[in-house]
């Protein structure tokens, strides 16, 4: 258990981008996806689509997935920004489509974890095109104030250069997803996967969603840059909502 900030910039987390899901069965990674139609809980392979100067229809709601927040920011010379990031279900390892590769490779993981997948889509609401990039969700750790105790997750990242375990209890560490130059209107997206550790027990295999809610499973929004200039950072959200 360690202390943490809630209200705490976004920081650059080994990849921590991700929610509480199961692990096991055959993992299939998602990867970044282009195009005005995105499905938030499909795992597609990268493809293009033409450029539109008109403003994308509404997202719609994959199966089994829920929004959990909207975000809109901008950059100080003007860049906007819109993210929307949608949870599936909380899942044990052998019931998740997490790469159990990536998950095996994980600090801690030895059966005890909970996952939850995290859907996030991009997209430059401004009228013009810049090169965006992300760094995915993170624990924040303040050592200095103390005054909540929250449990530890770990993020699996389907990245272009690959999926990947990034411990998400910690500090900045710099890391960034070169999602390449976006389009007005255009919308990419990334695959997230939170590992929830040591949420299942001996006394409590099967931990239900109430005494999940009760945990302190905190995570932050990603951070958005545009050109090298912060559009969105900062914030928190629980895993569990």
């Amino acid at each position: 258990m360690r202390a943490f900030r809630r209200t705490g910039a976004l920081a650059l987390s080994a990849l921590s981008l991700g929610l509480v899901a199961g692990c096991g069965g055959s993992g299939v990674p998602a990867q970044l996806t282009t195009g005005a139609t995105d499905q938030a809980h499909s795992a597609s392979t990268a493809t293009s689509a033409p450029v539109s100067t008109n403003p994308p229809p509404a997202t719609p709601t994959a199966p089994k997935t829920k929004l959990a927040f909207i975000r809109d920011g901008h950059t100080e010379h003007g860049d906007k920004v819109h993210v929307e990031g949608r949870f599936g279900p909380i899942l044990p390892p052998g019931e998740s489509d997490v790469d159990q590769s990536a998950l095996q490779s994980c600090p801690e993981t030895d059966g005890r974890e909970l996952i939850r997948r995290l859907d996030l889509t991009f997209a430059i609401t401004s009228g013009l095109s810049g090169d965006v990039r992300v760094s995915p969700p993170v624990v924040s750790v303040n050592k200095e104030e103390g005054a909540e105790e929250i449990r530890n997750l770990n993020f699996v990242v389907a990245a272009p250069e690959g999926t990947s375990c990034h411990k998400g209890l910690g500090e900045e560490t710099g890391f960034m997803i070169d999602l390449g130059t976006m389009q007005p209107h255009e919308r990419r997206s990334l695959s997230v996967w939170a590992v929830m550790i040591d949420a299942i027990t001996p006394t409590d295999p099967h931990p239900s969603l109430a005494k999940l809610k009760a945990q302190e499973w905190l995570m932050t929004y990603p951070q958005v840059l545009v050109d090298g200039a912060l559009a969105i950072g900062g914030g928190t959200v629980y895993v569990t909502e």
